[in-house]
């Protein structure tokens, strides 16, 4: 009976464990479009305070380990423990017509994990459709101000700004901000995309809206008819 007993505990344990790591919501695939009940339902709270970007979009912040999660990767953490400022947090653009989430901005500010998170994303995705250089300079030295993502395997497109020097209670270190939505988003896909730093990339949004259609043509395609016509820009502070 002393055996069956452990043994019970034992498996209870190993449900309970299991059931903890699969409440974790997954950034990459399945934040954006959940229902603002499901975000809650999952035990995050939803914190007001921040901007709105739109009238049509009620703005949540989180900072629960639960949405911090990317493929695995636990992107949680602050620079100082209780400080108003330098704690890893997602702020979810939340339709007031659907409830659902729409858009979000993830904000890390530890060097070491947003490397990691860097690291993740492209062996996830795969090479960015664009990466974005301040300067020629900049571009040499291969000290990038964004990269963009268009992933197909989940329509989804992340935008990431890179920001190699800021300081936080004295402490040098490099923040970045991820922003995704959808790829065929009606609003955020073009506001983020013409959004420093990612205007370059923003350009070719637009201008590919000339055609009948628009997904044939490709970011190289656009710069490569930019320097037919002598623009060198987009060849020379961005790499694609």
């Amino acid at each position: 009976m002393k055996h069956l007993t452990l043994f019970l505990i034992i498996i209870l344990t190993m449900i309970s464990c299991n059931s903890n790591s699969q409440g974790k919501l997954d950034l990459y695939n399945e934040v954006l479009q959940a229902p603002k009940q499901t975000i809650e339902s999952s035990g995050v709270m939803l914190k007001g305070g921040a901007l709105p970007l739109n009238k049509s979009y009620t703005p949540f912040v989180v900072e629960s380990e639960v949405l911090l999660n990317f493929q695995g990767l636990d992107v949680s953490g602050y620079i100082e423990k209780g400080k108003p400022s330098g704690t890893n947090e997602v702020i979810l653009q939340i339709s007031n017509t659907d409830s659902l989430v729409h858009m979000y901005i993830l904000g890390v500010y530890q060097t070491e994990k947003s490397e990691q998170l860097i690291q993740r994303i492209e062996e996830v995705i795969g090479k960015p459709a664009c990466t974005i250089y301040r300067s020629i300079e900049k571009r040499k030295e291969g000290d990038y101000a964004g990269k963009v993502w268009i992933d197909d395997a989940t329509e989804n497109a992340f935008f990431l700004e890179r920001k190699p020097n800021s300081i936080f209670y004295g402490q040098n270190v490099m923040e970045i901000v991820l922003y995704a939505t959808k790829k065929e988003h009606p609003f955020f896909f073009e506001y983020l995309a013409t959004t420093p730093p990612f205007g370059l990339f923003g350009d070719f949004v637009k201008f590919k809206k000339r055609f009948d259609k628009p997904e044939d043509f490709s970011y190289t395609s656009f710069v490569e008819e930019k320097i037919a016509k002598g623009n060198e820009k987009y060849k020379n502070l961005t790499t694609y």
